[in-house]
């Protein structure tokens, strides 16, 4: 028995000298980006993790945010993301929404980027409601309705097919996810059967830990992305834009709801020219004029690390995620 002890106790002392030295997950094993939620102008779709209707806290924001906040660090809390979302996207949202305590994040790129013009070109054409019972013969009308349209107006074909294909796709992963009747109950039941059973194969495989633990972190790979979405020529437009988000913060204020700003981490390449497009005080005096909190972490580059510059490690999002739950509550949030 002293001998086992003895073992186990060698081997936590070789775990605890090499675990340091480790590198940083890189992914989270199993990828949990929630629901699919649909804006109610017809934008583009974003995702919703936990309760939206019930939640007394929420955080809004880009895909920064899915990746620096985890719920289980946070009581009844829910997230409102989308990748490449803005402020002006998400925040009209909230209207609908019991006020409650509210954290935003804010960057320069959440304030305003620009768009694909494909995806307003489509909000003329009537969308279908996934969870109906004719919903896939109206998504294949649709598609088709859009198709032909983006194509009148002179957009490339090929463009106009993988967007179409996207769209398409994820209107009918959120009807699948929804529908649940007697007549599909077989197709239902399917559904949920391949996403649980993807689940375990992706946590009991090698394959993916070993992406997991070992992918390559390149913290400068989307540095030019965002030399390009923040050019100079952007910046005139986010200015005015930015003047329209605190208009819209403070009406939110007004109606009730508490608000927090956060600035989440991101690799000093990417900071760089985040702070070219925007210097760091003017998102800090947007705060101090509303009167809210803002918590600024975009210089905490070396404690925490990102695998493509601007979306945090696993690692690193589950600890920044604890740093940002303790850093609301000591300010009484």
């Amino acid at each position: 028995m002293f001998l086992s002890v003895g073992v186990f106790a060698v081997l936590c002392a070789a775990w605890y000298a090499v675990a340091p030295r480790m590198p940083e997950v890189a992914r989270p094993p199993v990828e949990d980006t929630g629901r699919l939620y649909w804006p109610a102008d017809g934008g583009d779709p974003v995702h919703c993790k936990g309760d939206l209707e019930s939640s007394e806290l929420l955080f809004v924001g880009a895909s920064r945010v899915h990746y620096g906040v985890y719920l289980d660090d946070f009581e009844n809390a829910a997230v409102l993301w989308g990748g490449g979302a803005d402020l002006l996207q998400l925040l009209p949202e909230l209207e609908r929404l019991t006020p409650r305590r509210l954290v935003v994040e804010l960057t320069p790129l959440n304030v305003f980027q620009p768009r694909s013009p494909l995806g307003a070109e489509l909000r003329a054409v009537r969308r279908p409601v996934p969870g109906a019972a004719d919903f896939e013969e109206e998504l294949l009308e649709w598609a088709q309705a859009a198709r032909d349209l983006l194509l009148e107006r002179g957009k490339p074909q090929a463009q106009v097919d993988a967007f179409i294909g996207q769209w398409f796709s994820l209107q009918r992963q959120e009807h699948l996810r929804l529908r649940f009747s007697t007549e599909n109950v077989d197709r239902a039941l399917a559904d949920r059967w391949t996403l649980a059973r993807e689940k375990v194969v992706r946590t009991v495989t090698t394959h993916p830990w070993h992406d997991a633990w070992f992918d390559v972190l390149d913290e400068e790979r989307f540095v030019d992305t965002y030399r390009f979405r923040l050019s100079p020529e952007t910046r005139p437009k986010r200015e005015q834009i930015l003047v329209t988000v605190q208009g819209m913060l403070a009406e939110l204020q007004a109606k009730g709801w508490k608000i927090s700003c956060v600035r989440y981490p991101c690799s000093e390449a990417v900071l760089a020219v985040e702070l070219e497009a925007m210097p760091r005080g003017r998102l800090e005096r947007l705060c101090e004029e509303l009167g809210v909190p803002y918590f600024d972490y975009s210089q905490a580059t070396d404690e925490y690390l990102t695998y493509d510059g601007t979306h945090l490690t696993y690692t690193s999002g589950r600890r920044f995620s604890r740093t940002l739950a303790r850093d609301l509550a000591a300010a009484g949030f």
